[in-house]
């Protein structure tokens, strides 16, 4: 506090600079929350598959994926970024994530190729964040 300042005055110097730092905090947090989710729902058994891309909500995703599958499970979650599945003629599978869409793509099918044969890309994307 300086000679020319009463109590008061510092006080709600100190409450204005609270404020900022709230308000800086809550626009952080609102960006996080601008986040992107998707899911991969896969059936080691049957070899169906479900996929979604651009919710808002990590269990959003995954629910949905799960909708688009029947009886699977949840085998791949990614956030703001590219994903990738590739399938094989024998059952094989292989999936992927990453920021580079070809290398994603990629990378899904040397996975799926560990596993077998004639494996290619049966779906891939990338959130729009």
């Amino acid at each position: 506090m300086n000679g020319d300042e009463s109590p008061g005055e510092e006080h709600v110097k100190k409450l204005v600079v609270s404020l900022m730092i709230c308000a800086l905090t809550l626009a952080a947090t609102s960006a996080l929350a601008n986040d992107l989710f998707g899911a991969l729902a896969y059936s080691y058994d049957t070899g169906a598959w479900g996929w979604a891309v651009n919710y808002e909500y990590q269990e959003d995703a995954n629910g949905e994926a799960l909708a688009q599958c029947g009886e699977c499970e949840i085998v791949m979650e990614f956030q703001n970024t590219c994903a990738a599945l590739a399938l094989g003629s024998d059952g094989a599978y292989g999936w992927a994530y990453g920021d580079d869409p070809d290398a994603v793509q990629q990378a899904a099918i040397d996975y799926c190729l560990e596993y077998g044969d004639g494996c290619e890309v049966a779906n891939w994307a990338c959130t729009e964040r």
